[in-house]
């Protein structure tokens, strides 16, 4: 066992920082309490910095120096490594991040019917399943899983993935996860009854049924023939009368 190694086993606990090895200057290891933590020195954009490797016990001296060589020709190549590590530190959840699709777009750019059915998918729908994990880690396995939860409603189930894609394109353009990697991009959706609507014509039926009961007729003493109503009028009092006692699809 080389002398290096050696400081690597049971150490005084004293504390402070074990010499660096020979062989690899820039990689050495600290101990703190119970326990010895390796790590590299390096600069990085002219600051330096300590970058932590990993804990010894669950990391060996020999992939500890085989983790250090690998980050230290990143960092020579001009690469920082410590990038990703401060970047999955501040990712937002989709529940964050959702709530932020919400203000910062969706109320901007959309009706306010449009907007309340969004928030009521995102927080009804979209937040218990996946609010909790990271914006980048959403997969389609997660798209699947939630989209196939809402199977008896296949409607709805549409809508949910519709508003989850929005708001992972959303974080594209936001640089929150790698272009083209929407995760509900090419999943099927589930086949829909087509909707009928129904006319809404009780306003204008109780109008024109009223005008044609209202129609003018002369006293039956009059030498005036009665005369009926239009038949414009009166064909359309039929039609929308009819339309109030039962719905007509179109």
């Amino acid at each position: 066992m080389s002398l290096w190694m050696s400081l690597i086993s049971p150490i005084s606990a004293s504390g402070g920082l074990i010499p660096k090895q020979p062989a690899l200057p820039r990689f050495g290891a600290r101990r703190r309490r119970a326990s010895t933590t390796y790590l590299i020195k390096v600069r990085i954009g002219g600051r330096q910095r300590w970058i932590t490797l990993g804990r010894h016990g669950p990391l060996t001296p020999a992939e500890a120096r085989s983790r250090a060589r690998h980050m230290l020709a990143q960092i020579d190549s001009g690469l920082d490594p410590t990038r990703e590590r401060e970047q999955r530190r501040t990712m937002p959840t989709v529940a964050d991040f959702a709530e932020r699709w919400l203000t910062e777009h969706v109320a901007l750019k959309r009706k306010p019917t449009t907007a309340a059915e969004y928030q009521r998918i995102v927080r009804r729908n979209i937040e218990p399943m996946l609010g909790k994990l990271p914006v980048d880690d959403v997969a389609l396995s997660d798209a699947l899983r939630l989209h196939s939860t809402l199977a008896p409603q296949n409607y709805l189930a549409n809508r949910v993935i519709a508003v989850l894609s929005a708001i992972m394109t959303y974080a594209e353009r936001h640089n929150l996860r790698p272009p083209a990697s929407n995760p509900c991009r090419g999943l099927e959706r589930f086949k829909e009854t087509k909707r009928k609507r129904v006319m809404d014509v009780a306003p204008a039926a109780k109008a024109t049924c009223l005008s044609v009961i209202a129609w003018p007729s002369p006293p039956r003493s009059a030498s005036i023939v009665p005369s009926d109503p239009p038949p414009s009028l009166a064909l359309s009092a039929t039609f929308i009368c009819c339309a109030t006692c039962r719905a007509i699809p179109f």
